[in-house]
């Protein structure tokens, strides 16, 4: 609450006040005025002392600015923590501690939050309490204080770069750029696996555009969670899947864990299990929306794909080029056998 004395008649004209004698007025951005009723007489120097047990008119307007006045910046608590994230506003958040860096960095936030009142919810977080949040929304619960804007309607969230001092100017910058659009989302990657081996190979979010978009490949991706049941059902289905293509050497088959990871926002994967192919021909998404069983699967892939499948007289599935050449082998035998 920063507290003005504004002086002469042309002042209370402007705020539409009587101008004899002294008024107290709050203003607030955005909102409307609001007016202390109590009036100072101007040729006293002093308020009325209090009657009694009656509090001092100073501790009534202490308690009337309480009252009125709005935080730039409020705590997140278990009894707001839905009112401020799930307002349909974007939020940001500031996850802290008890330091004076934390304090410095909320200090760096009133621009903002003055700026952007009525359009972004600032707002400081208990780093200790909340770092299950944190951690979801890509903060590294290690490296506080930390900011991040999330966008609850559209299931984004910005982390303002932790390389990147956390001043107010900048703060206000980044900002600027998240609610114009003019800044990409922050997607959650857990680490990659060291070793791997098939044939359905675990895929994380910072290695996603690298495989997907492998012009070589055409790729089938199963996006799942950890606490989705039919996720869990049906994974032996889809490593079913993988087994019957596995001869198919221009098909690669990943599981993406959503729990820990983010898909692009693009993609509008809405539930889980969901299954993606991603065509060698032009890496479009298609969405597989059959039933779940490996024979239609395994026909919907072979329907998608930019590299040509066949079957074998075997019975075995597999790309174009590596049945040419089991055939050229196998003629190559035959040759030889008849001129021996």
């Amino acid at each position: 609450v920063r507290f003005v004395s504004l002086k002469g008649p042309v002042f209370a004209e402007a705020l539409g006040l009587a101008s004899q004698g002294q008024t107290l007025v709050v203003v607030r951005l955005q909102q409307h005025s609001v007016v202390w009723s109590a009036q100072v007489d101007s040729d006293s120097e002093k308020a009325s002392e209090p009657r009694g047990d009656a509090p001092s008119e100073a501790a009534q307007f202490a308690e009337w600015v309480a009252e009125h006045h709005v935080k730039l910046v409020e705590t997140i608590t278990q009894e707001n923590f839905q009112k401020k994230l799930g307002s349909g506003l974007p939020a940001m958040l500031l996850f802290r501690d008890d330091s004076a860096a934390s304090d410095s960095v909320q200090r760096a936030l009133y621009k903002t939050a003055a700026h952007f009142k009525g359009v972004l919810n600032v707002c400081s977080v208990n780093g200790a309490r909340y770092q299950k949040l944190a951690v979801k929304l890509g903060v590294n619960p290690h490296t506080i204080p930390a900011v991040v804007i999330v966008d609850v309607a559209n299931q984004t969230q910005f982390v303002f770069p932790p390389a990147a001092p956390l001043v107010q100017d900048r703060v206000f910058a980044f900002a600027s750029r998240v609610l114009a659009g003019e800044e990409a989302c922050t997607l959650r990657s857990a680490l990659a696996p060291a070793y791997q081996e098939g044939p359905v190979y675990t895929l994380v979010a910072d290695r996603f555009g690298a495989a997907v978009l492998d012009p070589a490949k055409d790729v089938v991706v199963h996006f799942h969670a950890k606490w989705c049941g039919f996720c869990n059902l049906f994974a032996p289905t889809y490593t079913q899947l993988a087994l019957h293509l596995a001869n198919v050497d221009t098909v690669a088959f990943y599981d993406f864990d959503c729990s820990d990871n983010d898909p692009d926002p693009s993609l509008n994967i809405s539930a889980f299990p969901t299954v993606m192919l991603f065509s060698s021909h032009n890496k479009t998404a298609v969405t597989y929306m059959g039933d779940r069983s490996v024979p239609l699967m395994a026909k919907f892939i072979q329907q998608h794909v930019g590299n040509k499948m066949e079957m074998m007289p075997d019975g075995v599935m597999t790309d174009t080029l590596t049945a040419l050449r089991i055939r050229t082998a196998i003629e190559n035998v035959k040759n030889s056998i008849s001129h021996t």
